[in-house]
């Protein structure tokens, strides 16, 4: 991420821009990447460049696309709307987070997994991601920013792997 990329994604919360808006922006790009092509091309017009915005992107974001097309930044356009959610989940005090399991928890259990992140990170809620991955064995795996809670049959075995390896 660079710092412009991160200077973009403040403007863009600051701007009365829903959340919903670059969110779906961000899936368009994504879903299409040849149009990243076409906003970062040299060769393309920069009116060619404004119809297509005009035309696909939702009506409160396309003057934030166009001054990143005027500027010649639309080459870092995701990672900006990768720092917007960073951003977003900052002031509002959401934990993204990300949960890996071999079976899926019931409601019960997810949210007392919300409960313990909320109180650990001091967070007001917590945005989980649920991924299931049968090589864990068991159990499952908590990536929360920098920080990973394995409580994994693999992790623990790991682990004893380790200890007996001291030894």
């Amino acid at each position: 991420m660079t710092q412009l990329s991160i200077n973009y994604a403040k403007v863009l919360y600051e701007l009365p821009v829903p959340k919903e808006d670059v969110l779906q922006s961000e899936t368009i790009l994504k879903q299409v990447p040849e149009l990243l092509g076409v906003f970062t091309s040299p060769v393309i017009p920069e009116k060619k460049k404004f119809v297509l915005i005009d035309r696909i992107f939702p009506e409160s974001i396309k003057r934030f696309l166009k001054v990143m097309c005027r500027n010649q930044a639309m080459d870092g356009i995701l990672d900006t709307f990768a720092e917007y959610k960073k951003y977003y989940c900052e002031e509002h005090g959401i934990l993204p987070a990300v949960m890996t399991y071999t079976r899926r928890p019931d409601e019960a259990q997810l949210e007392a997994v919300k409960q313990f992140l909320c109180r650990k990170y001091k967070k007001n809620q917590v945005d989980l991601t649920l991924l299931q991955d049968p090589g864990l064995i068991g159990g499952f795996v908590i990536r929360a920013g920098d920080r990973e809670i394995d409580w994994s049959l693999r992790g623990r075995l790991k682990r004893l792997e380790k200890k007996l390896m001291w030894r």
